[in-house]
């Protein structure tokens, strides 16, 4: 069991039996009192109650094993036992009586005598002279224990013994809780109207009632939530079944599951009026930290704040302006010194989570964590800058801050946007490659423009020319022409193909060198061996082959040369000849005919027809531009879609987020709308006025508008009014620039008058309208109130200051699973507001998160159940951390009591005068 200051819940087990305390024990009688132990610890239990039948008599010497089980193994140090007793009373009713845990057998026997029992002891079925109202006057009064009526539904139990109503209300209130076996049993389910409102308000707790140590039963058990397991806590927690008591079958997992990120320990040393290091530790559940005015409990948060990297989060959220931020810089600059040192030891921190330890000094933050060979060491990690926060996340929120969060949109979508949460930075990071995506689109099509700007006028040219040739058409010039080019192509065709194939047959012809290998002779000594003249034999024969094949070759290339020559004299080309000579000559024959009758114009129709030709290849190069700037403003538009696309999924998961914190609560004081790219304000009118650079005050507020004046007709009015014209707007400005004699009145309900703002509209370079296009502003937030979930929904602005918080409390308290440090939360909140909605969120959040409150009010403290209460005192011109407990403790209820209730006198009186004669 981790070690931890404060309340945790303890596994019970209410109701069991040992071998020599009761005469019908059904296991081994022989087991030892250490067997037994083990045994229930086995089972998971922390806490066990003996309630042999009228006996305590094996109490001891479980006492004693225990201790040397403790000697021997420290887990068994949160492991206790209670004496306790099942006592038959007069009647035959079962009654379990539960002592402190230092009390003995001897004070089990001196109770089961007082109770007037005297047969032998461990009888179940012997009997008290006692009733049942009497025996738990006797545990009451006598021995100040705890008196629990055994197994109500069960043979013995109140119920099944008794069917009177008005002796069930009579007993009932007599005890301080009830053993239910099963809450579903007959005998439950038809008592009267009043004992079921009485068994409401008790404690049920459940328990084994096993007679067999070896063959528990691990389902029957209770959760308890104290501090450290003894009388007095045990009775708090009975007073208080909702807060204190849970049975096994309602919660059979694991109660004491820490949550996933927790804050261990704060070190404080050199701070201001704190001359000596102070510790604090907390709990994992709900700490409260107490104290008067000064006391340095705002220190505490401030400290964790710059301990685990938060010191510049409230800057960044609300501006450096912001009181609140103001709040934390002054901080730093009255309480921190140059020495000052901060260690936060954390849980769950890093990947693989595991325990690190944050170190803060006015120049560093590192993280450190325990050395693998030797955990009492620290070793250095290598996190940190911008991952210190990711690798443990941690809220800190003051009133003031919270506050502000209701009116400032920047400074809530900064919180919306937090990874885990809407996780902008990953939209962001999409959004940001389609803008250049977008951008480069555009200059693809910008550049095209530019290329076919000239195309108007070829065309024009190329319309005259043709008009041209139509007249000399007429005369036959061009049929003329065409043919004798046509003719002139083809020879050309011809021609080069004949010349470029003689030619690369030369080439590769002339490159052939046949080797003279004929001449090659092997000469072997006289002394030469058989083996080299058989080689050398064989190697003159190789040679012999060779030389005929380089010869074959040789020839074969020369028959390839002739034949390249004689493609002339094939026969296809003297037909060819013949055809073509003759109409050659006929067509420029008629050509000079034509040529005479016009006046020696004819070189006019052929530049005209080169031209022609020249401007129609041009033409076609335009219109192939062409196809490819439709489709590059296609892929513009496509580019633009899925940009909007991406901004709108930007608000869709911060709504979604949102969504997932309020969800479908009918009873949700809150409602959070967001709105893509509609937040116009003066942010926005700013920022739309450097990228239009409308830097003149005169003409550009005119054109931009004011939003505090109603009657504006200014961009920014109109686009508050009518966001989904955003788009209209960047068209507008691109159709002014795209058509320079344009010269509109008005661009949506904003004039354009006068010569500068037109100018200086038209002016606007394609980059300047890429950046206007790919601008969006922030999305409006809409935070919508009530009070109860019966009131209509109102603007949060309409809301009093406590209104507004206490709305935006309600979510932040209900996000996430980190830790969440809140500086006095309950400021500007009516004790009903703090009751209804920080009290009961706190208590139905703290069991899956850590929360650290700061507070004056004793609701959120008392009502909270805090798992710790740390009291802070300003004494000696320091201050002082005093002792931390659970509400259990004597001493801590007491500083409650004189610290937020100004002392038992006062709160006394309160309660006569308001409470007591209350009907």
């Amino acid at each position: 069991m981790q070690s931890f200051p404060g309340s945790r819940w303890w596994k019970f087990d209410f109701h069991t039996h040992t071998p020599i305390g009761s005469d019908d024990y059904k296991g081994d009688k022989a087991l030892s009192a250490r067997d037994w132990l083990l045994a229930y610890r086995r089972n998971g239990l922390d806490c066990v109650v003996v309630t042999d039948h009228n006996s305590g008599a094996w109490f001891d010497e479980l006492t004693t094993a225990l201790q040397q089980l403790r000697t021997e193994d420290a887990g068994w140090q949160s492991f206790y036992i209670f004496p306790g007793v099942e006592i038959s009373c007069s009647g035959g009713i079962h009654l379990f009586a539960i002592l402190d845990t230092d009390k003995t057998a001897q004070d089990v026997a001196a109770l089961v005598g007082a109770c007037g029992y005297t047969e032998r002891l461990g009888a179940s079925n012997a009997v008290t002279t006692k009733g049942f109202e009497d025996v738990t006057d006797v545990i009451h009064n006598q021995f100040k224990g705890i008196a629990i009526a055994a197994h109500i539904d069960h043979p013995k139990g109140l119920f099944c013994s008794t069917n009177d109503e008005n002796t069930r209300l009579q007993f009932l209130e007599k005890v301080d809780a009830v053993q239910v076996v099963d809450r579903q049993s007959a005998v439950l389910q038809g008592n009267g109207q009043e004992s079921r409102k009485k068994l409401r308000a008790l404690a049920q707790v459940q328990g084994s009632d096993n007679h067999n140590a070896q063959a528990l039963n691990p389902a029957c058990f209770t959760w308890v939530k104290l501090t450290t397991p003894d009388l007095q806590g045990l009775k708090l927690a009975l007073a208080e079944p909702d807060l204190s008591i849970c049975r096994g079958d309602e919660r059979p997992n694991d109660f004491q599951a820490l949550p996933k990120h927790w804050i261990k320990t704060l070190s404080i040393e050199g701070l201001d009026k704190r001359r000596n290091p102070m510790v604090i530790d907390f709990n994992p559940w709900l700490n409260t930290i107490i104290g008067g005015r000064g006391s340095g409990k705002s220190s505490v948060v401030e400290c964790l704040r710059l301990a685990l990297g938060r010191g510049d989060e409230a800057k960044n959220m609300l501006g450096p302006e912001h009181e609140v931020s103001k709040a934390v810089a002054r901080f730093r600059d009255n309480m921190v010194r140059p020495f000052t040192e901060l260690r936060a030891t954390v849980s769950g921190a890093g990947a693989i989570g595991g325990v690190y330890r944050y170190d803060w000094t006015p120049s560093t933050l590192s993280v450190q964590r325990p050395d693998a060979e030797s955990p009492e060491h620290w070793e250095k990690t290598d996190i940190d800058g911008q991952a210190i926060p990711r690798e443990f996340p941690v809220r800190v929120f003051s009133q003031k801050q919270i506050h502000a969060l209701a009116n400032q949109t920047e400074g809530l979508l900064a919180y919306f946007d937090e990874p885990g949460k809407a996780n902008k930075a990953i939209r962001q990071v999409e959004l940001d490659a389609l803008v250049s995506g977008f951008k480069r689109s555009r200059v693809r099509v910008r550049q095209l423009r530019e290329e076919l700007k000239d195309w108007p006028q070829v065309k024009d040219q190329l319309a005259q020319i043709e008009h041209s040739l139509a007249a000399y058409a007429k005369q036959g010039v061009s049929d003329k022409l065409l043919t004798l080019q046509q003719l002139r192509a083809e020879k050309r065709a011809l021609t080069d193909f004949q010349t470029g194939l003689s030619s690369e047959v030369q080439q590769a012809s002339s490159s052939v060198v046949v080797p003279n290998i004929a001449d090659w002779q092997i000469t072997l000594p006289e002394s030469g061996s058989p083996e080299g003249r058989a080689l050398a034999q064989k190697w003159h024969e190789e040679r012999d082959a060779l030389a005929q094949q380089w010869q074959a070759i040789a020839q074969q290339m020369e028959a390839i040369q002739i034949r390249a020559k004689a493609l002339q004299a094939l026969p296809e080309f003297a037909r060819w000849e013949s055809y073509a000579i003759p109409l050659e000559q006929n067509c420029l024959q008629a050509l000079e005919q034509i040529k005479a009758q016009l006046g020696g114009q004819l070189q006019q129709v052929g530049v005209l027809q080169q031209q022609k030709e020249n401007l129609e290849q041009r033409n076609k190069l335009y219109a192939a531009k062409s196809q490819r700037l439709q489709e590059a403003v296609a892929l513009e538009r496509e580019a633009y879609q899925s940009l909007l696309n991406v901004r709108t999924s930007m608000t869709q998961s911060r709504q979604e987020f949102v969504n997932s914190v309020i969800g479908d609560d009918k009873h949700a004081i809150l409602k959070i709308t967001f709105h893509t790219a509609a937040q116009f304000n003066d942010k926005s009118k700013e920022e739309l006025r450097g990228l239009l650079k409308l830097n003149n005050a005169d003409y550009g507020n005119t054109f931009l508008g004011s939003l505090d004046d109603e009657a504006s007709t200014g961009v920014i009015a109109t686009l508050t009014k009518a966001p989904d014209k955003l788009g209209k707007f960047k068209q507008a400005l691109q159709d002014l620039v795209d058509q320079p004699l344009a010269t509109p009145e008005k661009i949506l309900d904003a004039p354009v008058r006068g010569t500068r703002i037109r100018e200086a509209l038209k002016g606007l370079t394609g980059e300047q309208l890429d950046s206007l296009w790919t601008w969006f502003p922030e999305d409006r937030v809409d935070i919508e109130f009530r009070v109860t979930h019966q009131d209509k929904w109102q603007n949060i602005g309409k809301g009093s200051a406590g209104q507004q918080t206490g709305a935006l409390l309600s979510f932040i308290l209900n996000e996430g699973d980190e830790p969440l440090i809140l500086d006095q939360p309950e400021d500007d909140l009516d004790n009903a507001m703090v009751y209804d909605l920080v009290v009961q969120q706190l208590r139905q959040n703290k069991t899956r998160r850590q929360v650290i409150v700061v507070t004056h009010n004793a609701n959120i403290v008392v009502n909270g159940d805090a798992e710790l209460v740390i009291p802070m005192a300003f004494r000696g011109g320091q201050i002082q951390r005093d002792t931390a407990n659970g509400l259990q403790n004597l001493e801590i209820r007491q500083t409650i009591c004189d610290v937020m209730e100004g002392g038992r006198i006062a709160f006394d009186k309160r309660y006569k005068r308001v409470l007591k004669d209350m009907k």
